[in-house]
């Protein structure tokens, strides 16, 4: 397990990895907590479930003092409405999670960001040797945003008491005539893991017109589109629709901890490697400051990373956290073959998959 968490690692090749930063000052760290402390607390909006949003709550007030404000929902909900606070001049998000599409490919919201970099100051977040490939893992040249987990993008989870072992092996097997009506999807007009994985599908895998023409066909499934990840999450667990493309990997965690006969299956196209829902952004214009940068260099300290990766349900980007309560779902499977993302072919993947996705699926939107 620790060399696949290592892999997993060292595998994030990210643009905007440059050169190591200045240790900070002493005492530098306490006063940023004796301010943070003031403020008290820190609002965050995201994909944060139950048993996260419990554990994070707990040990940022036990190891802080601050207060956790929560505005959970998927990154594109807590977008659009960071959005409309935005234009209305009244943004009260600190700190927002969710998935690198939401908070990279619309410039108004990625202007929207502060950079990252100037906020770390603790020497333990610092310390180059605890991140892979030996650099803090910024997604943007910018430094605007990084992930706080790395794992497999969710792609086709299935309920394994109805798929069977090797029914499944193919993105070309979705098309088969037993899975017409059996199959749901998170909406891919959208961003999300199912956008995502269509963008990787019509820039490394197919390519843009054999892509389309795939998509075609698996609309042609009749599958259930939704926007609700937790029930799609609850339809392939309790078999409803038993095979499930794109849910988001908290929602099959969650599922998956509770018993339900759920998995991930890898097809031998290749998936996705990804931070999922965790890629972190900072406000320019967050109401606590101070408590802001105090929560992002603990969240990115060996204590954080191991309370979020167990509470997400993902290996944490840190290097030499422990997996345990991490699922199996989140770690490539043997001989599976994954695929890296810079930020500029996730931005470009976003974009063409949108288009598709609304030439295509917007009439099966019901």
């Amino acid at each position: 397990m620790k060399q696949l968490f290592v892999f997993l690692g060292v595998g994030v090749l990210l643009i905007g990895l440059l050169s190591e930063p200045v240790p900070a000052a002493p005492g530098k760290w306490d006063n940023l907590l004796s301010e943070a402390k003031k403020e008290g607390k820190v609002t965050i909006y995201g994909q944060v479930g139950p048993d996260l949003r419990i554990a994070l709550t707990k040990a940022l007030k036990e190891d802080l003092g601050i207060d956790m404000n929560l505005i959970p929902g998927a990154g594109n909900e807590v977008a659009t409405k960071f959005r409309t606070e935005l234009q209305a001049g009244l943004p009260s998000a600190d700190i927002l999670l969710g998935g690198s599409g939401t908070f990279l490919s619309v410039p108004e919201l990625y202007a929207a960001w502060d950079r990252l970099e100037p906020e770390l100051v603790l020497p333990e977040v610092l310390d180059t040797k605890a991140w892979p490939e030996g650099k803090l893992p910024f997604t943007d040249s910018q430094k605007r945003m990084i992930p706080l987990t790395l794992q497999m993008n969710q792609t086709i989870v299935v309920n394994t008491d109805i798929v069977k072992p090797g029914q499944i092996k193919s993105y070309q097997d979705l098309l088969h005539p037993q899975w017409k009506g059996k199959i749901g999807m998170s909406d891919p007009t959208r961003a999300g893991a199912s956008q995502t994985w269509a963008g990787l599908i019509l820039t490394k895998i197919f390519g843009a017109a054999e892509g389309e023409a795939y998509f075609r066909k698996l609309a042609a499934q009749e599958p259930m589109l939704t926007r609700e990840a937790r029930i799609q999450a609850e339809w392939v667990a309790r078999g409803r629709y038993p095979v499930s493309i794109g849910v988001t990997s908290q929602s099959s965690y969650d599922m998956q901890k509770n018993g339900a006969p759920i998995a991930r299956l890898a097809a031998e196209e290749g998936g996705l490697l990804t931070g999922g829902g965790s890629y972190l952004v900072i406000s320019k214009k967050r109401p606590h400051p101070q408590a802001t940068a105090a929560v992002l260099n603990w969240l990115l300290t060996a204590r954080g990373q191991a309370v979020y990766s167990k509470g997400y349900g993902a290996p944490a980007t840190r290097l030499g956290i422990k997996t345990e309560g991490v699922s199996a779902n989140a770690f490539p499977l043997p001989g599976e073959k994954t695929y890296l993302q810079t930020a500029e072919e996730m931005i470009a993947g976003h974009e063409i998959a949108a288009a598709v996705a609304k030439r295509v699926f917007k009439p099966v939107l019901k």
